[in-house]
C-alpha cells in the first residue's frame, strides 16, 4: 500500500484479506503492481478503472503516470481503430475524415461508415484499461455484495453520508475453491440454470448470495415459456423453484389448467395450500385461484378465516388538471395527486397527516431497533459502510438478538414508544440506517405517530415486520392521520374523524384494494388500530 491509500486500494486489501487464496499466480502479480503504484499513479488508476468504457485517449494524463501504468501492465495501447471511432465525437470523426481526404459532411453514422477499415486518422495516443474484472471481483469480496457501489466509500470520506461506527464481526468464508467462485460468477453473466440452483452454486455470504437473483430469472423464463404456450416446459421450470412461493404454486396450477387438467391444478393447490395464519398474503393469493377452480369443477374449497374489513369513508373532491399521467384533484389553487390532495384537505380541516405507506413504519422500526442493528453478532457486520446487519429483513435478525428485541417490544407494550423514538431520532437522524426515510418525516411527526398508536397494536406490527421481513410493509395504508382534535370533514360520509391516530388507505375512481392491503387492514383492525378505507370521488 502507498502511504496515502486510495479508496480503491483499501477495497483491494480487504478483498485479498477475505479470499486472496482464490487468486491465480498471475492475478497476484497484477495485484502487486496495483498496490505498488506511487501516490499520483494510484490516484489516476483509481479514476481510470471506474470509467464506463475500457479505452480512452491519454489527453490530460501525465506522461510519467502512463509510463508507470504501462510498466505494470495495467494499461496498454492495443486499441482497435473501430473502438477509437466508436468512442470519438462527431467533430473528431470529421477531423479524421479530413485527414484521410474524405468528405466531412453528414451524420455521425455517415462519418463512421467512411472511416470503417481505415487506420491512422487520429494522431492521439489511446489507452486500453486492463484488469477491470479483477478489480470488480475484489470489490465484491470486500463488500460481500454482488453489485458493489464504490461511491459509498467516496461519499463517506467526503462526509456527504454518515455511516454508523461499529466493530467488524468475523464472517463465513467465501468459496472452498476457485472453480466454485467461477461458477458463481457465471450466474452473474447470465448463465443461470436449474442445475446451479440445485447444486447450491447460488449460495454465498451476505449480498453475494444469488439465490433470489437466479430464482427470479428462472421464474421470468418460465413465464415467457408460458406466454408462448409451452406450458409443459414452463411447468418443469416452476417445479424446480422449491420451496414454492404462492406465485410459483399458482403458476404451476395454471399450466395444468391450460392443458385441460383443472382437477390436477386444484389438487395441487389443496395439497400445498399455505397456512393462512403464518402466510396470510400467500394464502389469499392461492385461495383466489383455488375458489375459481373449485367452482368450475363443482368441488369444495374450505374458506380461510374471514378478513375483518376497515371502516369505510367517502370523500368527494373537485377534479383538477392531470398530474403527469394520473388524475389531479383541486385543493384551493393546487392540482395534486389523490394522496397529497387528501393530506391538503385534512390540513385545511386542522389535522396533520403524513403520506406514509411502508416508509413511516420502516422508519419507526429502524429507530426502535437501531441498537440491535449493530450488536456484534458473528457474520452480521463483516464489512464497513453498512446501514444495517446482513441478516436484517430476515427472521434470523430477531432470532439472533432475542434479549434486545424482547426488551424493545416490552417497552413498546408498556407505552414507551414515543419517548424511545424521540431519543433514537436525536441520536440517529441523518445517519445511514436501513429502513429510515429521514427526508420524508419530521421528528415530531414520528414521535406523535408512535405515541398515538395503541401500544399492543404497534408491537403487533413490529412483530410482523420482524417475522416476515421488509416485504411485509407492502400493503400498509397510504396515510397516517396524526392525533388531534376530533374533526369534521366537509362533504365526507361519515364526516366525523376521531381524534386519535387514523390509518387511511386512499383509493381514487377505478382503484381497487389489493389482497395485501386487505390483509394489512385485517391485521391492523385486530390489533386495535383505527384503520379506514377512503374512496375519493368527483364532487
Amino acid at each position: 500500500m502507498t502511504r496515502h491509500a486510495t479508496d480503491l486500494e483499501r477495497a483491494l486489501a480487504l478483498g485479498v484479506e477475505r479470499a486472496g487464496e482464490l487468486l491465480t499466480a498471475g492475478e497476484a502479480v497484477v495485484l502487486r503492481g496495483m498496490v505498488g503504484l506511487t501516490d499520483e499513479a494510484a490516484r489516476w488508476w483509481a479514476r481510470l478503472v471506474d470509467r464506463v468504457h475500457e479505452a480512452y485517449p491519454i489527453d490530460g494524463i501525465p506522461g510519467e503516470v502512463v509510463a508507470e501504468l504501462e510498466a505494470v501492465e495495467l494499461v496498454d495501447r492495443l486499441v482497435p481503430w473501430s473502438v477509437r471511432a466508436a468512442r470519438s465525437t462527431r467533430a473528431r470523426l470529421a477531423y479524421g475524415c479530413r485527414q484521410q481526404g474524405l468528405p466531412v459532411g453528414g451524420s455521425r453514422v455517415a462519418l463512421l461508415e467512411r472511416l470503417a477499415g481505415r487506420r491512422g486518422w487520429d494522431a492521439r495516443t489511446w489507452l486500453r484499461i486492463r484488469h477491470r474484472g479483477l478489480v470488480h471481483r475484489l470489490r465484491q469480496w470486500a463488500a460481500l455484495d454482488a453489485w458493489p457501489d464504490p461511491r459509498r466509500a467516496v461519499v463517506a470520506r467526503l462526509g456527504h453520508l454518515v455511516w454508523p461506527a461499529y466493530s467488524l464481526t468475523s464472517g463465513p468464508g467465501l468459496w472452498p475453491r476457485r472453480a466454485s467462485m467461477l461458477a458463481w460468477e457465471g450466474l452473474l453473466s447470465g448463465a443461470v440454470s436449474v442445475e446451479a440452483l440445485r447444486a447450491g452454486t447460488t449460495v454465498a455470504p451476505g449480498r453475494l448470495d444469488l439465490t433470489r437473483h437466479v430464482v427470479g430469472a428462472l421464474f421470468d423464463a418460465a413465464r415467457a415459456l408460458e406466454r408462448s404456450h409451452r406450458t409443459a416446459e414452463a411447468r418443469a421450470l416452476y417445479l424446480a423453484l422449491r420451496p414454492w412461493t404462492a406465485d410459483v404454486l399458482v403458476r404451476i396450477a395454471r399450466t395444468h389448467e391450460r392443458e385441460g387438467e383443472a382437477a390436477a391444478a386444484l389438487d395441487l393447490l389443496l395439497a400445498d395450500r399455505p397456512d393462512p395464519l403464518a402466510e396470510p398474503s400467500a394464502s389469499l393469493e392461492v385461495a383466489i385461484a383455488g375458489r375459481r377452480l373449485a367452482r368450475g369443477l363443482r368441488r369444495g374449497w374450505a374458506p380461510d378465516p374471514p378478513l375483518l374489513p376497515a371502516f369505510t369513508r367517502n370523500l368527494p373532491l373537485e377534479l383538477g388538471d392531470p398530474v403527469g399521467a394520473r388524475p389531479g384533484w383541486r385543493v384551493g389553487d393546487r392540482h395534486l395527486l389523490v394522496e397529497p390532495a387528501v393530506v391538503a384537505v385534512l390540513a385545511l380541516a386542522g389535522r396533520r397527516a403524513i403520506h406514509a405507506e411502508g416508509s413511516a413504519w420502516s422508519t419507526l422500526f429502524a429507530l426502535l431497533f437501531a441498537e440491535a442493528y449493530f450488536l456484534p453478532v458473528p457474520g452480521a457486520l463483516p464489512v464497513p459502510h453498512l446501514d444495517g446487519p446482513l441478516d436484517l429483513g430476515t427472521p434470523a435478525f430477531a432470532a439472533r438478538r432475542t434479549a434486545v428485541i424482547g426488551e424493545v417490544l416490552a417497552g413498546v407494550r408498556a407505552g414507551e414508544a414515543g419517548s424511545r423514538v424521540a431519543a433514537a431520532d436525536t441520536r440517529w437522524r441523518g445517519m445511514c440506517l436501513r429502513g429510515a426515510a429521514w427526508g420524508l418525516f419530521e421528528p415530531a411527526d414520528l414521535v406523535a405517530f408512535a405515541a398515538g398508536l395503541p401500544p399492543a397494536g404497534l408491537a403487533a406490527v413490529l412483530e410482523a415486520l420482524l417475522r416476515y421481513g421488509w416485504k411485509a410493509t407492502r400493503g400498509l395504508p397510504d396515510l397516517v392521520v396524526l392525533p388531534g382534535l376530533e374533526t369534521r370533514l366537509s362533504g365526507a360520509f361519515p364526516s366525523s374523524l376521531p381524534g386519535g391516530v387514523v390509518l387511511a388507505e386512499v383509493k381514487g375512481p377505478g382503484d381497487t384494494l389489493r389482497p395485501d392491503q386487505r390483509i394489512w387492514a385485517d391485521r391492523l383492525v385486530r390489533a386495535g388500530i383505527r384503520t379506514e378505507w377512503w374512496t375519493v370521488a368527483r364532487r
